[in-house]
């Protein structure tokens, strides 16, 4: 099985994101492909799916990184398995009330044959969903099965408050999933770039712990 890992940064956004995630994907020896240039997060995904030829590809975002090289190992493997992909569950609040839970392209693995299977959807965002939202509705419709992993814990809630997950509870800056992967948010702001490198720090030193975050549980 041959698989992809790419993640996209922005030339201008805090070099410590690009560093810092580079830094954990070598500590667990993953070939992580990181792309540097200004592009729309859509259309960069697209062309990522229509030029690859692997097996799988896992995207993941500039402030995203995994808790363990069996994480990223296990998510590409039930992709395959099961010709689907799979996601951090996320909800556009501002699209649909956060009612909708969607695999997010945070941390998303695609398995090829799921993508054409389902008709080669675009990422782009559309007037139902957010960035590759539409994945996972196009998913829903066919009846295709797919896995989300879910946030369990959060460092502390985001400038607009905390988001909602459906019926599942909140989460907020620093979501911990299913204690397989760290996702920030809103990576530009200094602070949060602060949290993020401790955290790539302490993944790497085998120290990270959720004692002190809260429970994304309602």
């Amino acid at each position: 099985m041959q698989a992809e890992l790419h993640s996209l940064a922005w030339p201008g956004s805090d070099d410590r994101l690009a560093n810092e995630q580079a830094a954990v994907f070598a500590h667990f020896e993953l070939p992580l492909k990181q792309h540097h240039l200004k592009a729309d997060h859509s259309r960069w995904m697209d062309a990522i799916l229509k030029q690859s030829e692997a097996d799988v590809v896992l995207f993941v975002d500039s402030d995203c990184v995994p808790l363990s090289k069996t994480a990223v190992l296990e998510a590409i493997r039930w992709a395959r398995r099961n010709k689907s992909f799979l996601g951090l569950a996320q909800a556009s609040n501002h699209i649909n009330r956060g009612v909708h839970i969607f695999a997010s392209p945070a941390f998303l693995a695609i398995d090829r044959f799921a993508w054409l299977g389902l008709g080669q959807p675009s990422c782009q965002p559309t007037r139902r969903g957010d960035v590759a939202e539409e994945l996972s509705w196009r998913a829903e419709e066919e009846g295709l099965i797919y896995k989300a992993w879910y946030p369990t814990h959060y460092h502390h809630p985001s400038h607009e408050g905390l988001w909602q997950l459906g019926n599942y509870g909140t989460y907020g800056i620093g979501s911990v999933f299913a204690d397989r992967v760290f996702h920030l948010y809103q990576g530009r702001l200094s602070n949060n770039v602060d949290l993020f490198c401790q955290v790539c720090q302490q993944i790497r030193a085998g120290s990270f712990r959720t004692e002190g975050y809260i429970s994304c549980i309602n």
